[in-house]
This record gives structure tokens, sequence and C-alpha cells, in this order.
């Protein structure tokens, strides 16, 4: 793997060192709540499943400062088994943990716990709804738990598809895109945010994974379709992805673009100005390259903004500069790769076990 840049990487003691005068340079720092995590951007880490060596990596835009584990390290606990994803609200971080069934919530700037949210068979993705609510995609439960942000704790659950993944807010309706779990699905789920009640259900192409609204007021749907009885994708019986425009006033499909049969996309985001899309795609549906969509535009990219098997994608609110999380061996430490805009590389910096996203603070 060729690195234009490396960042220097900061390993936090768990400890307090209550030591005055200098600190040496080879010296960890003490773990503290006054951590000021911002101007950066989090990595979210999975980690090795059953291990429960799931991570948040801290990277410093500004100064290229990495922190290493920084839940563990100012809780002085592990965070838990496939760190999933995590979303903000307020002041406060909402961190996924799958296959621990939890969400750890946290000052979003130091880091410091706040509680834990229980009750999960396998939650992906948190959404906040208004300022005391949120939904919680339940993959094992094929349905959206509702969350009481003031109590932390599951007050009701809504039916949805199968593998309820990630989910969009619009006029006071939630889109649920249902990747299908370990199976097949191809519907979007839309619930009534107010009555926590489904309006209706969306037939797609097959296996919708993320979903955007843009600043026309409309919904993006990626679906992954499907790469075959192996699993694997480049087979004669792959099924062609696709990406979807969904009007959320009728609830109707308003475009369809369909890929090749043998691409295969996820982890849609959006920009900041909210007109352009950014995923990855390839052959396995797992990893891929990085894609852009201006969403005027009349067809798909014909070729990828940068080629290289990412697991992740993020893009920063700031400058649109484009992140992508790679995993060289699953179960070892992984790399963000830094870009700018035109696909351009900036730099790379390792994190840690199977990055797969990234939330930005500033």
């Amino acid at each position: 793997m060729k690195t234009i840049k490396h960042s220097t990487v900061i390993y936090l003691s768990a400890i307090v060192i209550a030591i005055t005068g200098c600190k040496k340079d080879d010296e960890p720092l003490p773990a503290s709540s006054s951590f000021n995590l911002t101007n950066g951007v989090f990595i979210v880490n999975e980690g090795n499943f059953g291990s429960s060596d799931g991570s948040v990596t801290f990277f410093r835009t500004t100064s290229h400062e990495v922190i290493e584990d920084v839940f563990k390290t100012v809780n002085n606990r592990p965070i838990g088994d496939v760190v999933q994803s995590m979303t903000f609200d307020n002041n406060k971080a909402y961190i996924v943990v799958n296959n621990s069934k939890k969400i750890e919530v946290v000052n979003k700037n130091n880091f410091a716990s706040i509680g834990t949210i229980n009750g999960f068979s396998g939650p992906r993705f948190l959404l906040p709804v208004n300022t005391s609510k949120a939904y919680v995609c339940d993959w094992f439960a094929n349905n959206v738990k509702v969350i009481d942000m003031n109590s932390l704790t599951i007050t009701d659950s809504i039916p949805a598809g199968g593998g309820p993944e990630q989910m969009a807010l619009i006029n006071n309706k939630v889109f649920v895109a249902n990747v299908g779990g370990w199976g097949i699905d191809s519907t979007v789920t839309v619930i009534d945010a107010t009555a926590n009640s489904v309006i209706t259900t969306i037939q797609t192409a097959l296996n919708p994974n993320s979903v955007v609204t843009d600043a026309n007021g409309k919904i993006w749907v990626l679906c992954n379709g499907w790469y075959g009885l192996d699993a694997q994708g480049g087979t004669t019986d792959d099924v062609a992805g696709a990406l979807i425009k969904i009007n959320p006033a009728t609830n109707t499909i308003e475009q369809t673009f369909t890929m090749g049969q043998f691409d295969h996309p996820f982890k849609m985001t959006i920009n900041k100005e909210k007109n352009a899309l950014y995923y990855l795609m390839g052959v396995s549906g797992y990893n891929g390259s990085i894609y852009k969509f201006d969403i005027s535009g009349s067809a798909l990219p014909p070729t990828p903004l940068v080629i290289k098997d990412f697991y992740g994608l993020g893009i920063d609110p700031v400058n649109e500069d484009v992140y992508g999380a790679y995993s060289p061996v699953f179960g070892q430490s992984g790399f963000m790769f830094r870009y700018e805009n035109n696909g351009a590389l900036k730099d790379s910096t390792k994190v840690g076990i199977g990055p797969n996203g990234f939330v930005f603070n500033y």
C-alpha cells in the first residue's frame, strides 16, 4: 500500500498519572474527561466478530493527531463486539454495538460515558426523529425500536421488512431500507414518526441498503442487488444493483438507475449541500471503489472517482474531502485514506480493526 503521509499516533493510557512537572515525549497521555474531540473525524472500527475488540478512532484534521480506542481510553472499559455505527444528536454520540446488542451513549466532545441502551437483538443504525425520540433498526428482530432519549430505554417497536438497515427522516416520515439481513428483501418501509406506525411499503430493487434525502426534498435509495448463491458475486446468478429516487409526498418511485449485472453498490452518503451522492460499488457487495453521482444527472457515472476495495465511506462537510475505510486483511488494523474531492490522494492513517465508517465533529 502506497502512503503519502503517515499521521502521528498518540496512544493514550487509561490510567491517570498524577505527576507534576514536564512530561517526557514518550510518556502516554492520561485518560481524561476533558479531551477536546472536535475539529476532526471519528472512525468507526467494527473489530473482529466475537472478540469484543471494536473501537472508535479520532483523527484531528487540523494537526493529524490520532487517538486510538477513544471509548476505552476515557471510560477504562472496552466498547464491545462489532461497532456498527455512530450518530450525533445535540451533544451526545450514540454508538451502536451490533453483536453486544447495545448502544453506548457518550458526550460527543470528550467521550465520557452517559449511559447504555440495552434490549436489542442486532442493532444497526440510530436515527433521531425529534428532541426526545429516536429509531433504531434491529436486524434480527425485523423491526424498528423506538427509543426514549431522556430515559435511554426502548418504549415501542414498529414492524419492518427483513434486516432493516439505514433510515432517513423527511416531513415526519421515516424511510427504512430493508436490506434482507442474511437473506433477501426488496422493500422500503415508510413510518409515521408521530404515530410510530407503518404508512406503507414501497417495492424496490433487491436488497436496499442505504437511504438519504437530497436538496430537492427527494429520497434516494441504493439497492445492493444480489451477488448469487456463492455470496461472492461475479457469477451468472448475480442480480444488478440499482439507485432509486422516491417522491416522499406520494411514496412512489420517480426514477430508477440500474447498474450492470455484477455491480453491487452500498454505503451511500451525501455531501453537505445535498446535491451529490457518493457510494461504494464492487463485485462482492462488501468492498468497492468510490463513485460520485450528481442528483441532477441523467446517467450513472461510468468510472469510479477512486479505485480501491474500500469497506467504508465518508464525506467531510467542511471541504468535501472524501474518506475511504480500508482493511487489507480483516482482523488486523485498517487504514483511513483521505482524498481531495477530485479523487487525488492526500494522505492515509492507520486506524482500528475493520474500519467501516466516519462521523465528523466540527
